[in-house]
């Protein structure tokens, strides 16, 4: 009897990677049902863990990269190759270049990098290929507005003087003028899907420099001007205004000069993710659609990403289990779905409850393996499947 489940995970942080809870999942409905046909749906919004949870769900590849980090040293990073049939596709994470766990805990803050690596992991890819770049841009310490990211690819950043402007966010202010003359031509073959948070814009009261100031007014001053004069320089280069498109505050500004100068286009990441792991097919084909929610708050993203796969589904007629994994109450808030298992935590030493474990999580799926197949069978004994 074949049998496909549908795994969409979301919102694990902790304990567990969503790429680490989906394979804990597919491991319990194996258990019970060893030939059964997962398709796995990873939520992840773009920061660190999105490539390797996307190559994973596609069987795909890693590849090591060498780039330069946030601050200037050497960094060892890495790029993914997409599997699958379609256009070759490489993606990226812009935190695999300068992330926040590069910070060594305990040593001060050297502050704000710059976004070269990211720039240098899109010519590598370039070199590697690809059709398609799907570039996440979370979980960042950049405040460059991206511009090291451009320098990479040819351009260059010049003041009223016709000299290349420094590195930091206070150089923006002297920018007047944009050379693209050198720009990467590879760029034109390529399409590039940057993943970002729509909420985030680059200017005005919800801006990048309300939120890096840390209500420091005098600071969100400084870095309102450097920013404003980036978007103004961008628009005159592009012909397009970025200021206030949605994204554009993504990764400190890197999606403003992303889509301004690389033809970047700025997506939600459902949008994105429903695209390149092929959503509306994967349901079309599933016998069952298996939610697994982390902790995570309904309000944010990834939550609302589980509730439109189950809406999705049931409009589809396709049976939709969920587990839900803490002990917060709302179980399942936002979700459509048939049935509601809870994920039990671990046990610490101390007696309390912990964390999810990839072995409560089994145990969980499969007890949606059996009672899956328990409708099943009832349903095909009827003569109802």
């Amino acid at each position: 009897m074949s049998f496909r489940i549908v795994i969409a995970v979301a919102g694990f942080q902790h304990e567990l990677t969503v790429r680490e809870a989906a394979s804990a999942v597919c491991a319990g409905l194996r258990r019970i049902q060893p030939d059964v046909e997962v398709v796995k749906l990873p939520f992840v919004e773009g920061g660190e863990g999105f490539t390797a949870a996307l190559v994973d769900a596609t069987g795909g590849a890693m590849h090591p990269a060498s780039v330069t980090g946030p601050w200037g040293a050497p960094l060892r990073s890495f790029f993914g190759l997409l599997g699958g049939e379609g256009p070759r596709t490489l993606v990226i994470e812009a935190a695999a270049a300068a992330g926040r766990s590069l910070l060594i805990s305990g040593a001060s803050d050297p502050g704000p990098g710059s976004s070269l690596g990211v720039g240098q992991l899109i010519q590598i890819a370039l070199s590697a290929g690809a059709e398609r770049i799907l570039l996440g841009c979370a979980d960042t310490l950049l405040l460059d507005g991206g511009v090291g990211m451009a320098r990479a690819l040819g351009f260059r950043f010049l003041d009223d003087q016709g000299e290349e402007i420094g590195e930091g966010v206070d150089e923006l202010r002297r920018l007047a003028r944009i050379d693209g003359s050198r720009r990467d031509p590879r760029l034109d073959e390529v399409r590039i899907d940057a993943v970002v948070d729509w909420r985030s814009v680059l200017l005005g009261p919800s801006g990048v420099a309300e939120s890096a100031a840390f209500a420091d007014p005098d600071r969100a001053a400084r870095l309102e001007e450097a920013f404003g004069n980036l978007a103004r320089v961008l628009a005159a280069t592009s012909g397009s205004d970025v200021g206030h498109v949605a994204g554009s505050g993504a990764a400190s500004g890197l999606g403003a000069t992303l889509q301004a100068l690389l033809g970047g286009r700025l997506r939600p990441f459902f949008a994105v993710l429903a695209d390149y792991l092929a959503l509306d097919q994967s349901l079309e084909a599933a016998d069952l659609v298996l939610l697994v929610d982390g902790e995570s708050p309904p309000q944010i993203p990834e939550a609302s990403a589980l509730a439109k796969v189950s809406r999705q589904a049931k409009l589809q007629g396709v049976p939709v289990f969920a587990l839900r994994a803490g002990t917060q109450a709302g179980l399942g808030q936002g979700l459509a779905a048939d049935l509601f298992l809870q994920v039990e935590p671990q046990q610490q030493e101390a007696g309390g409850p912990g964390g999810v474990s990839s072995k409560s999580l089994i145990r969980a799926a499969e007890e949606a393996m059996r009672l899956s197949l328990t409708g099943r069978f009832a349903r095909e004994g009827n003569g109802t499947a």
